[in-house]
């Protein structure tokens, strides 16, 4: 139980100081127990990738902006993301994707769309 407060707690943390004003108390106990820095200076503090090299963190952004910038790539998220949007509002919908996913048509949609490079 005192795991699972920690965490919900934890995640309210991230979410910023003004998202639910009456957990404050709570909030600063978990700082003070944990020795956890407000919110505000552990996000000015954060950076991607800790713990890298600038060398190997500017490698690795450079990857992952070429990635984005393909079109097969794009097009694979905006499907995925749709995907998953009907699945939650449309129910039904979850059956004819699993048919599309055993029918191979989703490994030809991929391979079609990794040409377009």
């Amino acid at each position: 139980m005192a795991n699972s407060i920690a965490i919900t707690n934890i995640y309210l943390l991230t979410k910023g100081p003004d998202t639910f004003p009456g957990l404050e108390p709570s909030m600063e106990r978990l700082r003070t127990e944990f020795a956890l820095p407000a919110f505000e200076a552990a996000k000015a503090a954060w950076r991607p990738y800790p713990g890298l090299s600038f060398e190997r963190r500017q490698e690795i952004e450079c990857h992952y902006k070429v990635a984005q910038a393909r079109v097969a790539f794009r097009l694979e998220r905006v499907i995925k993301r749709t995907a998953s949007m009907a699945r939650r509002r449309l129910p039904f919908v979850s059956l004819v994707l699993a048919m599309v996913r055993a029918s191979g048509m989703r490994r030809m949609l991929l391979v079609s769309l990794s040409r377009l490079k």
